[in-house]
């Protein structure tokens, strides 16, 4: 098995037990009570978390290595689900969700030893077979899901997460051979170190962009498709699987092709119109059916973003550095899912659904 399968596969476990959770949350945290805004600020909770601690995580792999670093995330996220799934109430609900936030470090850590070991010429492509591994495990997630909540209800899909997360922080142990860091060029990294580094400045300002608006989605999406059109939890999920599937096949079929054609930025250009034009769409579907088309837009268009976009902070950073820059990169779109979903949440409860 290569380096680049066991990364694969790493990723693909972690994915899938966020996917198994995500359309299930604002379900089960409005079972406890909670108004939109809540479950907007649920939501904000792991992030915020994320914001504080990510470029700390990557600072550490930068220094020890990509592996320890995959294995302690893994095995957070794991206990994290643990609490999440014995939440009786809403208090340790965002507990569990901050725990979450502290440790979701996996995803930008894989991209990272990709960085490490791929050619500045081919790291789009590989980050597209990286970002397919993460959407592939995001679609598949939901399915096991929605059979979790069939038979042992909305806090089973924590359960499941927690064993997948379990299974990752085994594979990243055992697996992923240990890689030498990069030996450091200079002292001390901050975000100010960055800060006259236009390319990456730009890059964080997509980031918080993209991430802004599509948590906007992910906080309200299950509650829309619940109030305007009766969905079930089961047919939310199925629609994740729908977005997951989608964005998997754009980054094999379509998002490596344009890696070879076009400079990352313009990749990142292509990607935020289709995926406005498909969020756009959203709010006039009437029915189950008509939601199909906005739904593979919008995944088409965040498959071609996100890999171009990660590809593009790694090109504006030293070598030295990927692990901090991906970090940033990360704390920026963790700032944007701080304000997203509870603005998202706010504005569902106050001009409506549709």
């Amino acid at each position: 098995m290569t380096r680049l399968t066991v990364v694969m596969l790493t990723v693909f476990v972690d994915s899938f037990g966020f996917g198994i959770v995500i359309p299930f949350l604002p379900l089960y945290a409005s079972s406890l009570g909670a108004s939109g805004l809540e479950v907007g600020l649920l939501l904000a909770t792991y992030s915020l978390a994320q914001m504080i601690v990510a470029p700390r995580w990557g600072r550490l792999s930068d220094r020890v290595g990509r592996k320890p670093i995959m294995v302690i995330a893994a095995a957070g996220t794991c206990a994290s689900f643990v609490v999440l799934g014995i939440g009786d109430n809403l208090a340790l609900i965002f507990g569990g969700r901050a725990l979450l936030g502290c440790f979701g470090v996996g995803y930008s850590t894989a991209q990272a030893w990709v960085a490490d070991t791929t050619p500045i010429e081919e790291r789009s492509r590989v980050l597209a077979l990286i970002g397919a591994s993460h959407s592939v495990g995001f679609a598949l997630g939901p399915a096991l899901g929605a059979v979790g909540v069939m038979t042992g209800g909305l806090s089973a899909p924590f359960w499941f997460a927690a064993g997948c997360a379990a299974v990752s922080a085994l594979l990243a142990a055992t697996l992923l051979p240990a890689a030498v860091p990069q030996p450091r060029t200079s002292t001390a990294p901050r975000l100010r170190d960055f800060s006259g580094n236009r390319s990456f400045a730009i890059c964080l300002a997509v980031s918080f962009g993209l991430t802004y608006a599509f948590s906007n989605i992910e906080a309200t999406f299950s509650l829309f498709t619940s109030d305007e059109l009766a969905f079930t939890p089961t047919e939310n999920g199925l629609f994740f699987v729908l977005i997951g599937l989608c964005a998997a096949a754009t980054q094999v079929l379509v998002t490596r092709r344009l890696a070879r054609r076009f400079p990352e930025h313009i990749c990142v250009i292509l990607g935020l119109v289709l995926l406005g034009a498909g969020a756009a769409s959203i709010p006039f579907a009437n029915s189950g059916a008509s939601l199909i088309a906005p739904m593979v837009v919008l995944a088409a268009g965040f498959a071609i973003t996100t890999p171009s976009l990660t590809a593009w902070v790694s090109r504006s950073a030293p070598a030295d550095r990927q692990g901090e820059a991906l970090g940033l990169s990360m704390s920026a779109a963790a700032m944007a899912r701080i304000a997203g979903p509870g603005v998202g949440g706010l504005m569902y409860d106050e001009l409506g659904h549709g």
